[in-house]
């Protein structure tokens, strides 16, 4: 895809690489200019170091704005820089995403993150993740264990920045301040997702945001949390479209 093509950046959940893209990647190549992102891997980043970031890589590319394809986690880094640099938002196009910690409670995240894991390990998510918000929490300290299938077979390093994604998740709310959103959200996500509450996200957004972003959802019968990977065409085609009609507005 040329330059010409909309500029969609592609922002991965707590996995922190575009590994999950893999079968949506030419479906979404084939209209937009995508752009993948990973995330540096200190463990200690917060939700303002990953939107500084990303507003010196619209900077390199010489992108006055992108449309933003924010997946799980990566919703989050969408909000914190829309919020910060609204003008650099074309859209925001939340995943499976979410603006506030997982509605059920943290446990509920790591199962849906940490399924496929051994039973050892994932009882060990559960307690990290169940314990994030205690006072004194030593996260560095905690950290033998993948947040994520995909995680497990990366480094140490890789891991940690991985665990400090969850410990965000577990602390970050932006529900109170939807209300200052202007530029246009969308959210896409699937009925069985079994990690975000999607129908509870969808309405608390819905109340919530400001009239000027046009908020839209699309909800896929029986999807999973990925349905980047569970339904690729028909995800990218509800992208493709939404993209479209933002930018013909414009």
């Amino acid at each position: 895809m040329t330059d010409a093509a909309p500029p969609l950046i592609y922002l991965p959940g707590v996995q922190g690489d575009p590994s999950l893209l893999d079968r949506a990647r030419g479906h979404l190549n084939a209209h937009h200019r995508l752009i993948e992102v990973t995330y540096p891997r200190p463990s200690e980043w917060s939700l303002a170091d990953h939107a500084r970031a990303l507003d010196d890589l619209l900077d390199t590319l010489e992108l006055d704005a992108a449309h933003l394809l924010a997946e799980s986690f990566g919703s989050l880094v969408g909000l914190e820089f829309g919020l910060s640099r609204p003008e650099r938002v074309r859209s925001l196009i939340m995943v499976g995403g979410f603006c506030r910690p997982v509605a059920e409670g943290r446990a509920m995240f790591a199962r849906g993150a940490l399924g496929t894991l051994p039973s050892s390990w994932l009882e060990r998510g559960l307690q990290l993740v169940a314990s994030l918000n205690d006072a004194g929490e030593d996260l560095e300290d905690e950290m033998g264990w993948a947040a994520i299938p995909r995680v497990a077979s990366q480094s140490p390093r890789a891991r940690k920045a991985a665990a400090n994604r969850l410990a965000i998740i577990a602390r970050t709310d932006f529900s109170r301040r939807l209300g200052e959103i202007q530029f246009p959200v969308r959210y896409i996500g699937g009925s069985a997702d079994a990690v975000v509450p999607v129908l509870s996200e969808v309405s608390l957004l819905r109340r919530r945001l400001n009239p000027r972003s046009g908020f839209q959802s699309h909800i896929i019968p029986l999807g999973p949390h990925s349905i980047l990977m569970s339904d690729a065409e028909q995800t990218a085609r509800r992208v493709r479209r939404w993209v479209s009609e933002i930018d013909a507005a414009i």
